[in-house]
């Protein structure tokens, strides 16, 4: 496990790299994307653990923050769905550069899967994992803050607090309107990936948008998980 900064100097992106484990590495490479604020944090350990169990199946894996988000550049306030659409971007563009695979591939969590869908056809991704996506970025927003951007509760400089992180307006209007399949116009079917979602329970309005790519091109398959009860 290699802990680096990539990208820019003056944008400059934290990730850990983990080079595969056993004695015969693929060509391949996965890229983890995270979620968002209060998820990011819950989710950290398990990203750490899937990262390893990747590398030991032979895969080289990269998992990074976001800007404004953990270690790399910036502050959370400035942070942005377009920007870390590039970040995604940069990431691959990273490891294929910097470890020489041939393919790559994403895995996402909740906002990190909707960000990776939009991405992959961009970058001619061959996999895609969608880990717990919703049907587009305006069912997050309502889960985390309502239907109204009105009702929005601002801080005294202006920010959205919520479950310990404060967002910028301009995010969260980013993240109300983000639909990641009105990123395939123009994309060529052998750049679009192949995708498999998992979810714990049925997603309303999910298979609207999984149509658009399945329009594309993709071949999705689709898991239901049991979800551990307390």
């Amino acid at each position: 496990m290699e802990a680096m900064f990539f990208g820019p100097a003056s944008h400059a992106l934290y990730g850990v790299y983990h080079p595969p484990t056993r004695a015969r590495a693929r060509e391949s490479g996965v890229v983890l994307c995270y979620p968002a604020g209060q998820e990011y944090i819950r989710i950290h350990r398990a990203y750490r653990w899937l990262a390893d169990q990747l590398a030991a199946c032979g895969f080289h894996v990269l998992r990074f923050d976001y800007s404004g988000q953990g270690d790399s550049h910036g502050s959370f306030a400035d942070a942005r769905v377009s920007q870390w659409m590039d970040d995604v971007g940069t990431a691959v563009n990273e490891l294929r550069v910097s470890v020489g695979v041939e393919t790559v591939d994403l895995v996402g969590l909740r906002l990190g899967a909707l960000i990776a869908a939009a991405v992959a056809p961009q970058h001619a991704v061959r996999r895609l994992v969608m880990w717990e996506p919703r049907a587009h970025g305006g069912v997050l927003h309502r889960e985390l803050f309502g239907d109204d951007p009105g009702a929005r509760t601002l801080d005294e400089v202006g920010l959205v607090p919520r479950h310990g992180f404060a967002y910028a307006p301009a995010f969260l209007d980013e993240l109300a309107s983000f639909d990641p399949s009105q990123h395939l116009g123009g994309v060529a079917t052998q750049q679009v990936a192949k995708l498999l979602v998992v979810n714990a329970e049925p997603v309303e309005g999910l298979d609207a948008m999984l149509s658009r790519y399945r329009d594309a091109g993709a071949a999705i398959a689709e898991c239901l998980v049991d979800s551990p009860t307390n």
